[in-house]
């Protein structure tokens, strides 16, 4: 016998087992969070998973857990965190962290164990065909029976999670999968595809019909958060003089301070202006489905996905691609030098009057010294204290509205909320998501009483991992109280 070469059976019995493939394919992917709750059939990967020096955070709740990773992927701006649940009831858990990051589309990869091959179908315990439950708010899903497919379903997902649109996928695995041996040849991961090319002209047309316009608007959207244009952005604003608002979820990528932000008076612009250059926004109900904007107005649509661009208004100009590479592509077609000559001072003026007298009566709100306090004057306190660079985050349904009128964001990513779907119970999990991506900056949850209640539990969880973060809860009564 040839002792050279080891035989077969030595072989495979070195080769890692499915356990060990995830483990290693997330820290090659360079995930360094797993948010989880241990159990059948997972607690192996898990330990996995700390042997490659991922941090395990044991979480109360499952959806919880996928709150926490969607969150600490949007600060990161990348996927840096992923969930592993065990089978059954924990993934049917996560199903509404899953729908947050879907309709918010921020990348979030999910890994759920399942039942070995011979006892599906059969009455099993936490028996669950889990892919088509999720396939609707996912991305991508897949079940994995054999460990040799655990390298390139991984180096899949992870790439899709991560694409042009962003969003949750989730992969079912297989106690087969888990406890067997890989055989050789699995696959490395494979590099992402390149960016496509910007349409030049588009971009030079949209740049004319910006500098032509008499009352030129802005609407930021999400969508800015993954190229992080927020440099180019702010020339843009500076160079043209040009009013803008941003959605909730975008808060921040300019300050809500700039004297050209007219999100608090969002109707009172878009109905007015005649052109308006849509930025990493879809024309969907967070901006009235463009209702909003004045029938007869020149729209111009950057950033959009497979969804197109959405609204009652259709499109003069439609540029697709990165938001950054086409913002960078308008300021190089805008040149050097000052602002074009434009004839709407008067235009601006009548918008920062209008923004005075919303701020005014906000203050009146404000300085209401009933007892039990508003949620203005709530706010207002809150706002006192908290740094400019404050990661703030909120939940919950009568205290949302007030936050988005009279809680300004000042810097790029320091502002969570609920989002599309306005899910409740977000705020502590956010929050906790928040603060282990930015461990050195302040974070802030204000929450509703009904919101604070469905993902109490998770304080524990702060406490437990010592995350500092203070979270103020408006009582009001439950879901559409009336009070502070």
């Amino acid at each position: 016998m040839d002792t050279t070469r080891p035989s077969t059976t030595a072989a495979r019995s070195e080769a890692p087992d499915g356990h060990q493939l995830i483990a290693a394919g997330l820290e090659g992917h360079g995930i360094t969070h797993v948010f989880a709750i241990g159990g059948t059939p997972i607690h192996e990967t898990l330990a996995a998973c700390l042997r490659h020096g991922i941090r395990v955070v044991g979480v109360h709740n499952q959806q919880a857990a996928a709150m926490m990773a969607a969150s600490y992927n949007y600060m990161t701006g990348r996927l840096s965190a992923a969930v592993i649940l065990s089978a059954g009831p924990a993934i049917a858990n996560s199903v509404t962290g899953l729908l947050v990051a879907h309709d918010n589309d921020w990348p979030l990869l999910v890994i759920g164990g399942c039942r070995p091959l011979d006892m599906r179908g059969r009455g099993a315990f936490q028996d669950l065909d889990a892919v088509p439950i999720v396939g609707s708010i996912t991305r991508f899903a897949a079940r994995l029976d054999r460990p040799e497919e655990i390298v390139p379903a991984l180096d899949r997902a992870c790439r899709i999670a991560t694409g042009s649109r962003p969003g949750p996928v989730y992969l079912d695995v297989s106690e087969d999968a888990l406890n067997g041996r890989a055989t050789p040849g699995a696959p490395a991961p494979s590099a992402s595809p390149a960016a496509p090319e910007v349409d030049r002209a588009a971009v030079a047309r949209a740049a004319t019909l910006l500098t032509q316009a008499r009352r030129p608007a802005l609407l930021v959207g999400g969508a800015l958060r993954w190229s992080a244009p927020f440099g180019a952005l702010s020339q843009l604003v500076d160079r043209l003089d040009l009013p803008f608002a941003a959605s909730p979820a975008a808060q921040g990528y300019l300050p809500d301070d700039h004297r050209m932000c007219f999100s608090t008076i969002r109707a009172r612009m878009l109905s007015t202006a005649d052109v308006v250059l849509v930025a990493g926004a879809t024309l969907d109900w967070t901006f009235r489905f463009g209702a909003e904007i004045r029938k007869d107005a020149t729209l111009i649509v950057l950033g959009v996905d497979e969804r197109g661009p959405g609204g009652l208004i259709p499109p003069t100009t439609v540029i697709d691609g990165d938001p950054g590479a086409i913002l960078s592509g308008l300021l190089r077609a805008l040149g050097p030098g000052p602002a074009p000559a434009t004839p709407s001072d008067h235009w601006r003026a009548e918008l920062a009057a209008a923004r005075a007298e919303r701020a005014r009566s906000g203050e009146d709100l404000e300085r209401d010294a009933r007892v039990p306090m508003s949620e203005h004057r709530l706010i207002a306190e809150v706002r006192r204290f908290l740094p400019r660079d404050a990661i703030f985050v909120v939940d919950g349904n009568r205290i949302l509205e007030t936050v988005q009128q009279r809680m300004p964001s000042h810097v790029p990513v320091s502002r969570l909320t609920p989002g599309k779907n306005g899910c409740m119970g977000v705020g502590v999990p956010f929050g906790i998501g928040a603060k282990l991506a930015h461990p050195d900056r302040t974070v802030v949850v204000v929450t509703g009483d009904f919101a604070f209640g469905l993902n109490a539990m998770e304080m524990e969880t702060a406490v437990r991992l010592r995350v500092p973060i203070l979270v103020v809860v408006s009582n009001n009564d439950g879901n559409g109280g009336g009070r502070s």
